[in-house]
């Protein structure tokens, strides 16, 4: 907890500090995060493993991520010059432009293998909120992907974990761990800048999602980590 309270406040800072470098730090961390979403789960014992790897896997969201640079060049440079109070993060506008062809070339070959071996519904799906962050403006367009596709995804997968006997202790926790959020998310927009509400409200959801993003990514590694190092102490000092 003390771990991911310090993760949470860094990246806080970061944003008041460097706010070009935390959105730069934002995305890559979320092209990782969202890579998941398109990874194949299981490979069935005795089959022949589909060709869908990570670097396919990353493809969608580095897609999903800078495909509204070519859509919507100027509503994207309008956004992270709110986000970071500075018209030069339309640098990193220019960078995603470069990115997103070849993004979404190998995006698109990534959804064709998903129908051609069976995953029609994440094809589907990956058709979609590719369309969504296309057509639609930046902000409509993640929402889109985030709350209808990413979010359910991870919360059914949670849930599935839980067992039957803790299921109501877990969500007393989820419930909790929710409320701090919003209240986290209510303290940055009663301290953020005198900006208009709606650019307010667009700059307090970024910078939520980035305090939660950052530990919600970096703690797995760091947990599995102190296991097996208390492990190892373990089988040392007992001799195993």
């Amino acid at each position: 907890l003390f771990l991911y309270v310090a993760f949470a406040t860094a990246t806080f800072a970061i944003w008041k500090l460097a706010p070009a470098v935390a959105l730069t730090l934002f995305l890559i961390i979320s092209v990782a995060h969202f890579a998941d979403d398109w990874v194949d789960e299981i490979i069935e014992p005795n089959s022949q493993p589909a060709f869908t790897g990570e670097f396919l896997a990353l493809a969608v969201p580095i897609s999903l991520l800078t495909i509204p640079a070519l859509t919507h060049p100027e509503t994207l440079r309008s956004l992270f010059a709110v986000l970071t109070s500075s018209v030069s993060s339309g640098r990193l506008v220019d960078a995603m432009i470069l990115i997103a062809p070849v993004a979404t070339a190998v995006a698109a070959v990534k959804i064709f293998i998903d129908f051609t071996d069976g995953q029609v519904d994440r094809g589907i799906a990956g058709t979609c909120v590719l369309s969504a962050m296309a057509l639609l403006p930046p902000i409509i367009g993640f929402a889109i992907y985030f709350c209808f596709y990413h979010s359910p995804l991870h919360f059914g997968a949670g849930i599935k974990q839980l067992k039957t006997d803790g299921a109501a202790k877990q969500m007393l926790v989820i419930i909790g761990l929710t409320l701090a959020a919003l209240a986290i998310a209510g303290l940055i927009f009663a301290l953020g800048p005198r900006l208009s509400v709606t650019d307010n409200l667009v700059t307090t959801a970024f910078m939520t999602l980035s305090m939660l993003t950052v530990p919600h990514m970096s703690m797995p590694t760091i947990i599995g980590w102190l296991q097996r190092r208390s492990r190892h102490q373990l089988q040392v000092t007992t001799g195993g």
